[in-house]
């Protein structure tokens, strides 16, 4: 697929004259030539025959060989942990659902006292003043510049 292959008689033809002549590397100089198609040229060009029969697109790129170990420790299996998973801390799920469920006429974002209050009154400032500094930069540039 690909591969152009001419054979010569012993002897006989170009190639043969240039193995006598000693301009053909000893690698080289066997009866039949091979060809590839030369993506820089856009011609055939002469090749060896790994070349030839696995041109440059066609190459595997991953390797065949398995990749090393990264992690030699053996995995562990579910049924090997035991049933209850051992955490440190304490639970404060239960806590925190009697906080936020409480009725006492609280938004959700500060019923944890004066640190959500003071979270939301700087994001609202910072957000009241971003919008004044647009709006005035806005307005300066609509405004032609005066030359003097």
């Amino acid at each position: 697929a690909g591969v152009l292959q001419a054979e010569e008689a012993p002897g006989e033809g170009p190639f043969s004259e240039r193995v006598a002549a000693g301009r053909v590397p000893a690698g080289k100089q066997r009866g039949a030539m091979y060809y590839k198609f030369s993506g820089f040229s856009q011609k055939l060009v002469g090749a060896v025959a790994s070349a030839a029969y696995a041109p440059q697109g066609l190459k595997p790129l991953a390797s065949t060989e398995s990749p090393a170990l990264i992690f030699g420790t053996p995995t562990k299996l579910a049924s090997d942990s035991p049933a209850a998973v051992s955490y440190l801390g304490k639970n404060k799920v239960p806590d925190l659902q009697k906080l936020f469920q409480k009725a006492d006429g609280l938004p959700v974002h500060l019923k944890r006292g004066v640190p959500d209050q003071l979270l939301y009154r700087t994001t609202m400032a910072l957000t009241i003043g971003g919008t004044i500094y647009c709006l005035v930069a806005l307005y300066m540039a609509s405004q032609p510049k005066s030359k003097k």
